[in-house]
């Protein structure tokens, strides 16, 4: 979370990635419009140019749809593919499809799909499609975390717009696509600057497009934040990007400038305008990244109330941060929410919850380097979490792991600043050298040419011996590859029964934890009740829901997920009822007779409920009297042999009063064990012979 104004210019990245420049949409601004202008093409040119007009449309961030994009790029490169006049056409289709097999991670149909546009391109001199094999190079290597690579791609596009003179909007845009990825990773910035304001002059252009205009300003803040040149400009740019994402409705641009514009008020002391500009954001409709959004701007709200004090405020706003990273699995997010609360508990003198808090900070760090280190061991995010762990162990004065945690966190940051510090000699050298293999390459296969005619002769020869081979290798082939379907089929079936096995133990644990969130909360009003009644309402709701969330906590530690170990759950059912209702200094024993039965979970939550009543009755009324017999609850619970349950819960207490009434009811308590028992098609029976025993019998869920 911390490390958040580069990953802000990273999102952003990816909608410059989505929007491109505008191209073959003029007079189009609806998905109505273009459907109907579809409709009534009379032409193929027509047809071409307004399927790839709707390609154009449906690869924007505010109607990104990419099986619509990938299919009109398919019907445009069908049309195209067969006539010779609609070459450039078949490249803006190739373009398209190269885009949606990046977004949807097949890097070897994207390969293709580059080398189609490359050939044709260098066959036409066409620099718009060499820049965009460029750009889609660059983007395929951003994804496969080769940078230097990324570097040179996105600057040969950007070479090529200028070599080939192409018009402004398109130089303008992909001067945007390099900009992006020199700020990300922090490039020279004597050479950004260069970049950034060469192309100051065409802003003015009334060809290129609002979004690419308030993507330039966005940029050209993000250039004096990150560089720290001077923070007013800062504000003047970002507030620029916003006014012109606000001018078009573009929701999901918009919110990036107002981030990143809130959190230099931040760097600027003015925490009430940050605060403003916060809360702007929270009434955009975002979709999909509204969680991811949702962490930035709780995050930064929950800050700025630190700094005015508000420490009510700043922890609400925190942990409504800490749920939206959950939701994403941003640990490393979610653990500087609980850094930032602790340090908020430290503030008010409550060190023993802020060491809980800590702690749960700490093992956020730990989780967040796991799952970081998997994609890039060299993230500059596993750095700052070790840097975190240490300063969580110097608060706890446990200097010896602090001092481990800190050597971490300054050798990882040397390797990644080592790795990042490439010299632009080094990579133009990198190019030049790239440029004569490719020369050497070609002389070579041209000397193989020359090879291949000289023996064509002689292969004409082996043609017949070669055909009659290959259809006997064909045959095997056929064979090996049913066989192979066959065990790939079986492979695939075994990985969905692996999946589906883990999307049920993280229901069961999602379900756990939810529960358990619940059963703070009334312990938190438990805590903060005075009143005696009320906190005794509550404890046995919390019980309640308890005995349910055991049952989930079973389910998603075992191998099955519909059937609980009905043995281990009423132990463990019994133990958190014990917690909550044993007196000092008095003892409760329990008899335990329980099969090793697994049941199904429609069985289990209404017989935990039912145990939770029954066995909190017996804490709540058989012991009132402070007698000297030794006091017993006996639960006994096993399988009958036609096949239903049978439960006896029987305690040595007072017993119920004689004038009980069990044919009219009033506590809540008993009315729900008979519910629970007459919904399951059972049967109970109340015997009071020194104490009370309490016999169920259940049908199976099945027969129920």
């Amino acid at each position: 979370m911390t490390i958040h104004k580069s990953f802000h210019c990273i999102l952003v990245a990816l909608l410059l990635w989505q929007f491109g420049f505008a191209q073959n949409t003029t007079g189009f601004s609806t998905l109505d419009r273009l459907h109907t202008s579809l409709n009534d093409a009379t032409d193929k040119q027509e047809q071409v140019e307004t399927i790839l007009a709707l390609c154009s449309y449906f690869k924007t961030s505010n109607t990104r749809e990419l099986d619509s994009l990938s299919y009109y790029a398919n019907k445009a490169l069908k049309l195209s593919d067969s006539d010779t006049n609609f070459q450039e056409q078949k490249i803006e289709a190739l373009y398209y499809l190269g885009r949606h097999a990046i977004e949807v991670q097949d890097l070897d149909k994207a390969r293709s799909y580059i080398s189609q546009i490359e050939s044709i391109s260098e066959w036409l001199s066409y620099g718009v499609g060499l820049m965009y094999a460029s750009k889609l190079s660059g983007r395929m290597s951003e994804i496969e975390n080769n940078f230097n690579m990324a570097f040179l791609n996105y600057e040969k596009a950007y070479q090529i717009t200028k070599d080939y003179k192409l018009p402004n909007h398109i130089i303008f845009n992909t001067s945007l696509e390099l900009s992006r990825i020199y700020l990300n990773n922090r490039y020279n910035k004597e050479i950004v600057s260069i970049l950034l304001f060469e192309n100051i002059d065409l802003i003015d252009d009334y060809n290129i497009p609002i979004e690419d205009k308030a993507l330039f300003y966005f940029y050209l803040g993000f250039y004096h934040d990150i560089y720290k040149i001077d923070y007013d400009k800062t504000v003047e740019n970002y507030s620029k990007s916003a006014a012109l994402y606000s001018k078009i409705n573009d929701q999901i641009g918009l919110v990036y400038p107002l981030i990143n514009l809130a959190e230099t008020y931040q760097l600027l002391g003015d925490h009430d305008k940050a605060i403003e500009t916060f809360n702007r954001t929270l009434d955009l409709d975002l979709g999909a990244i509204k969680s991811d959004s949702d962490s930035y701007i709780y995050y930064g709200l929950g800050k700025s109330f630190l700094e005015l004090k508000d420490y009510n405020t700043a922890e609400y706003h925190l942990k409504k941060a800490a749920k939206a990273d959950r939701i994403i699995n941003d640990f490393s997010g979610e653990a500087d929410c609980f850094y930032i609360i602790a340090e908020i508990y430290l503030q008010k003198g409550d060190t023993k919850k802020a060491d809980s808090i800590l702690n749960r900070a700490k093992e956020a760090y730990g989780k967040g380097i796991s799952q970081i280190r998997k994609k890039n061991p060299l993230d500059k995010q596993i750095a700052y979490n070790y840097e975190q762990i240490s300063k969580i162990y110097e608060l706890k004065n446990d200097y010896k792991n602090g001092l481990a945690f800190h050597t971490l966190y300054t050798m990882l940051n040397d390797s990644i600043n080592n790795s990042q510090n490439i010299k632009v000699t080094e990579r133009f050298k990198f190019l030049k050298e790239s440029s004569e293999k490719k020369k050497e390459i070609e002389t070579l296969e041209n000397e193989n040419k020359i090879q291949q005619l000289t023996v064509e002769k002689e292969k004409t020869f082996r043609i017949g011996l070669l055909l009659f081979l290959a259809l006997v290798v064909l045959l095997l082939l056929i064979i090996v590859n049913r066989y192979r379907l066959k065990q790939k089929a079986l492979k695939i079936i075994n990985q969905k029964n692996e999946e589906n096995k883990l999307l049920m133990r993280e229901i069961h644990h999602r379900v756990k934890n939810n529960l358990q969130i619940i059963s703070s909360l009334l312990g938190v009003q438990i805590s903060n009740s005075d009143n005696d009644k009320l906190k005794l309402i509550l404890q046995e709701s919390q019980n309640k829901i308890k005995s349910m969330s055991l049952i989930h906590q079973n389910l998603y530690k075992g191998d099955q997920f519909a059937k609980v170990s009905v043995g281990s759950y009423v132990n463990e059912l019994v133990a958190e009822i014990e917690s909550s209702y044993a007196k000092d200094g008095s003892t409760i024993n329990f008899n335990l007779d329980i099969s090793e039965e697994q049941i199904p979970i429609g069985l289990a939550v209404p017989l935990g409920l039912i145990l939770n009543e029954l066995i909190t009755n017996s804490f709540k009324y058989a012991f009132l009297d402070n007698d000297t017999q030794e006091k017993i609850i006996s639960i006994k619970f096993n399988k009958l042999d036609n096949g239903t349950y049978s439960l006896i819960v029987k305690d040595n207490g007072k017993g119920m009063p004689e004038d009980f009434d069990l044919e009219n009811l009033s506590t809540f308590g008993l009315q729900l064990v008979y519910g629970l028992t007459e919904q399951l098609q059972g049967n109970i029976n109340i015997t009071r012979n020194k104490g009370i025993m309490f016999s169920i019998l259940l049908e199976a869920p099945d027969k129920a």
